[in-house]
């Protein structure tokens, strides 16, 4: 049985994305978006060849997938839309860091992908 969410549910669902938990693990920063907490995210890290790829790819935020989850189903998103989402995620991840970290450096850059229409960003460090 599928049980039909309504747009407050979509809405707590969003907004809980967008303040994932981040932790500094190493002197590097990670999103939480699983929530799973620094243990976890410590082994999960552990899966990769270095903490600077860990960071790239946990720290890659996908947003289609999200989006049409959010949304209940597949939608076309025009060019202009996912710049003004990604714009909502970038403001809202750099205040996090900025709350929390200070003046940690990260780079927050924005990806597109024509070929399957997703797009997102990735916080790295240097």
């Amino acid at each position: 049985m599928t049980v039909e969410k309504s747009a407050v549910d979509l809405l707590a669902f969003w907004l809980q994305d967008l303040t994932s938990p981040m932790e500094m693990i190493n002197g590097r920063l990670y999103i939480d978006r699983d929530r799973i907490g620094v243990s976890a995210m410590l082994s999960k890290v552990s899966e990769y060849n270095s903490e600077k790829e860990a960071q790239l790819w946990i720290n890659t935020v996908p947003m289609i997938d999200f989006i049409n989850d959010v949304i209940g189903y597949e939608c076309d998103v025009s060019w202009e839309n996912r710049r003004d989402i990604i714009s909502v995620y970038r403001s809202v991840f750099l205040w996090q860091i900025r709350d929390r970290f200070g003046d940690l450096k990260v780079s927050i850059n924005e990806w597109f992908d024509e070929v399957d229409g997703d797009f997102g960003i990735t916080i790295t460090q240097d």
